[in-house]
């Protein structure tokens, strides 16, 4: 049985609670459950255990992360499933990455946006702001993507400078009209 079967599974056997009931039992967007119960991308460690926590005791926790050990390293076995590397050539794949790492930390806009305040504890970014960054409307600053990557957790310099270079490279692309629609 597979890490999503299980824990499809697991969510059925305790009552087939909605993605938003589970949401507010784990304390993630009803998006980020969703998606952790249908991948195909495998959930992070965090959204996991947070499920387990809410669906049983330390004995399926236990199963839980078994099964979650092993999709993740099938998933880095797979072609399909490449890990992370920030090589973003254009607008377009830059912004799908922020948004595979977005995703991959479990937080809302919302909760992301209450990251990243001032001093004073005032948000520095309206959670719309972020919002159209991540889904590539447009690009921040590179003072600003820091400021996103901090509230993410990405801490490494190497991997900060990754993200810097691309965000320029992706700055010298066009902004061109995305499928379905016309830009103005």
């Amino acid at each position: 049985m597979d890490f999503f079967l299980k824990l499809q599974h697991e969510v059925l056997r305790h009552g087939d609670l909605s993605a938003a009931v589970l949401g507010e039992l784990t304390g993630f967007s009803s998006q980020t459950i969703y998606r952790a119960l249908t991948g195909p991308k495998m959930p992070s460690r965090r959204v996991v255990t947070a499920l387990a926590a809410a669906l049983g005791d330390e004995q399926l926790q236990n199963e839980l992360m078994t099964f979650w050990v092993a999709g993740v390293a099938e998933s880095r076995e797979s072609p399909s499933l490449e890990s992370y590397s920030p090589t973003r050539d254009s607008r377009e794949t830059f912004s799908a990455e922020l948004a595979k790492l977005k995703d991959e930390s479990g937080l809302s806009f919302r909760a992301l946006a209450h990251r990243i305040e001032s001093p004073s504890g005032q948000p520095v970014m309206s959670f719309t702001t972020i919002r159209d960054y991540i889904q590539g409307r447009s690009l921040p600053s590179p003072d600003r993507l820091m400021l996103i990557l901090d509230a993410l957790g990405v801490k490494s310099q190497a991997e900060r400078h990754r993200w810097r270079e691309s965000l320029a490279r992706a700055s010298r692309w066009p902004n061109l009209p995305r499928s379905g629609g016309s830009n103005p």
